[in-house]
């Protein structure tokens, strides 16, 4: 087996990726759906008031996931990602009634948005967490990177097929595709078996709640400091659901066919990404900086962009080095974390993560109302160069206290600082 896929060794995890497959394929469609409907339906191609609705889905993962990590720590995962996505398929249910019956409003977006923020925030600190149950340790960063590539094909495909179901039938019925997907997505998860794992490794120093797993962190630098750069980056380097839709619809003029395309390029640079992440046998302080770097100065250009034609193609490299950072934060953090703390480690980790998507999506739709979509990019652009300058130094500075650092409670527990791998 070829060593980028070499996590496919464990059959559960092959089930696993189908599962998360068609979730993720789902989640996008609805997501690209919704963009669409609020943006050219249920206002005026109003890019705040979209970015409201981004916020609106992402902001209470801020405060859902750090609370999920206790009970990810705690109970069954797999269980937790089948009850999160019958919900999830409830949520796509309602909104292809109401949209396909013409019931649809704008508030109505904002409530099932927060619904679905609430939900997500405890299916991504469970997947998060139940991706490392599947493998062997040794695999763990290979897994990690798959399990980054599956989402981002999804990401890939979802809204190429979106856009065009949105073209020819409407959203509702990209809703209606969701909630039948989500039901695949729960039967294949129910033949998910995960490795045993001994009963110390999962509930060994659960107590304390988040409380511990903030104590943790702060003992921490190096998984702290990869908090504030995953921050940074995704706040302003790649903020899609804003300055996609606005460019799509003011700038180049195109319709929903589009701003599929757009996503789907994104999609599938990120994609490539993620493959090129699960090929290294562990992720590196170095792919971070080159691909802050790299997404920069890729997004700059892309600000100046005279067709659509380049525009779309630049968004493929784009979408390739968000994935090079993300992915190889998430996997540094997860070879890193005591497998007891796993879940709230990652439930922290989310929340700083989903915090950036929500705070940009309100600052770049301001600006891109105000001064246009390219103006929003060269914004992006900017923030997303600083990021890169913070990450490189709180590297360098890790790389000097991270020995010294770790808390004398965490030092001598598998994962910790202590017994991890350096950069």
């Amino acid at each position: 087996m070829p060593a980028t896929f070499r996590a496919f060794s464990s059959p559960a995890f092959g089930m696993w990726i189908g599962s998360l497959f068609i979730s993720a394929l789902v989640m996008w469609m609805q997501m690209t759906a919704q963009d669409w409907l609020v943006l050219t339906v249920l206002t005026d191609h109003n890019a705040l008031a979209l970015g409201v609705v981004v916020t609106a889905q992402f902001l209470p993962q801020f405060f859902v996931s750090p609370l999920a990590g206790s009970i990810v720590d705690r109970m069954d995962r797999r269980k937790i990602l089948i009850i999160v996505q019958a919900m999830q398929a409830a949520i796509a249910t309602t909104l292809a009634i109401l949209t396909l019956t013409g019931l649809i409003e704008y508030w109505m977006i904002l409530v099932t948005a927060l619904l679905l923020g609430s939900i997500a925030g405890i299916e991504g600190t469970a997947r998060q967490a139940f991706v490392v149950d599947l493998v062997d340790k040794d695999l763990m960063t290979n897994a990690v990177s798959l399990n980054a590539a599956a989402f981002n094909s999804a990401r890939l495909v979802g809204p190429a097929v979106a856009g065009l179901l949105v073209a020819w039938v409407g959203s509702g019925w990209v809703f209606a595709v969701g909630a039948i997907g989500a039901i695949a997505a729960i039967l294949l998860m129910i033949r998910t078996r995960a490795l045993r794992r001994p009963a110390a490794d999962r509930h060994a120093d659960d107590r304390g709640g988040v409380w511990s797993a903030v104590r943790y962190v702060a003992g921490r630098p190096d998984i702290l400091m990869l908090l504030v750069g995953v921050f940074l980056f995704n706040c302003f380097g790649l903020n899609t659901p804003v300055f996609l839709a606005t460019a799509a619809t003011t700038t180049y003029g195109v319709d929903a066919d589009g701003f599929g395309l757009l996503t789907a390029c994104i999609g599938l640079g990120a994609l490539v990404g993620s493959l090129i992440t699960a090929s290294f046998k562990r992720s590196s302080y170095a792919i971070v900086i080159a691909g802050s770097a790299g997404t920069a100065a890729i997004a700059g250009v892309a600000a100046i962009a005279p067709t659509f034609g380049l525009f779309a193609a630049l968004m493929v490299p784009l979408g390739l080095g968000f994935m090079l950072v993300v992915t190889s934060i998430n996997a540094r953090v997860q070879m890193s974390v005591a497998d007891s703390i796993r879940g709230r480690v990652m439930g922290i980790y989310l929340a700083v993560f989903m915090l950036g998507g929500p705070a940009g999506a309100l600052i770049l739709g301001a600006v891109a109302d105000g001064f246009g979509a390219r103006s929003a990019m060269v914004f992006g652009a900017c923030a997303a160069a600083l990021a890169g300058i913070v990450v490189t130094g709180l590297a360098l500075v890790s790389s000097r206290l991270q020995r010294r650092s770790v808390s004398p409670r965490w030092a001598h527990e598998p994962g910790s600082l202590a017994t991890s791998a350096g950069p």
